[in-house]
C-alpha cells in the first residue's frame, strides 16, 4: 500500500508507521511538526519543532501552554467555540503556521489547550477539512494527504494570459 488513496499530483503524502501498533492505539495518530508564530504583518517567526496529535473530533487546532509561550510574538486573539460539553467563551488563541513536510503549510489561530502535553500541537478539523486522512489503527499506521502549496504556486506561474496551461 504505497499510495493508499492514489490522489496523484497536487498532493503531499505523509505515511507514518508505528513500530508498535499498540502505541498508536494508546496515544492516537501523531507526528512531528514545525510551527511558527505569525505576526500582524504576516511575518513568520522562528519555527519550533514538536510532536502533534491528530484529533478528528477537535473543531480547531490547539497548542499546549509551553508551546503557546514559545510562539510569543504571534497575533493573540480570543474566540468562542462550541464543543460537545457546551461553549467556551474568550478562549485564548495565537496565530501560527504549522507544517509537517515541504510544500505543506497551514496558517490558523491555535487555541490554548491546558492538558495537551506531552504534545505541543493538536491538528484539528480546521486543518483536516483541507486534507485526506486514512487511519489503519490495527496496523498502527496512517496516511495524511495535504494540498501541495508549492504545486499551486507552480501551477499559477504556468498559466498564460488566456488562462490555459503552458
Amino acid at each position: 500500500m504505497s499510495d493508499i488513496l492514489s490522489l496523484g499530483e497536487g498532493w503531499c503524502r505523509l505515511h507514518v508507521q508505528s513500530k508498535d501498533p499498540r502505541a498508536m492505539e494508546q496515544h492516537g495518530p501523531n507526528m512531528k511538526v514545525s510551527i511558527a508564530a505569525v505576526t500582524a504583518d504576516g511575518t513568520q517567526l522562528d519555527p519550533q519543532e514538536d510532536g502533534a496529535i491528530i484529533d478528528t473530533g477537535a473543531e480547531s487546532c490547539c497548542v499546549s501552554p509551553t508551546m503557546f509561550k514559545k510562539l510569543s510574538g504571534g497575533v493573540e486573539l480570543t474566540r468562542n467555540i462550541a464543543h460537545v460539553f457546551g461553549e467556551v467563551a474568550n478562549e485564548k488563541t495565537i496565530r501560527a503556521t504549522v507544517s509537517w513536510m515541504p510544500g505543506v503549510e497551514f496558517t490558523r489561530d491555535f487555541s490554548l489547550l491546558e492538558h495537551l502535553e506531552p504534545y505541543g500541537v493538536l491538528i484539528g478539523r480546521d486543518v483536516l477539512k483541507d486534507c485526506h486522512f486514512y487511519l489503519d489503527q490495527g496496523a498502527g499506521q496512517f496516511w495524511l494527504y495535504a494540498p501541495d502549496a508549492e504545486a499551486e504556486v507552480r501551477d499559477a506561474e504556468n498559466l498564460s494570459n488566456s488562462g490555459e496551461r503552458k
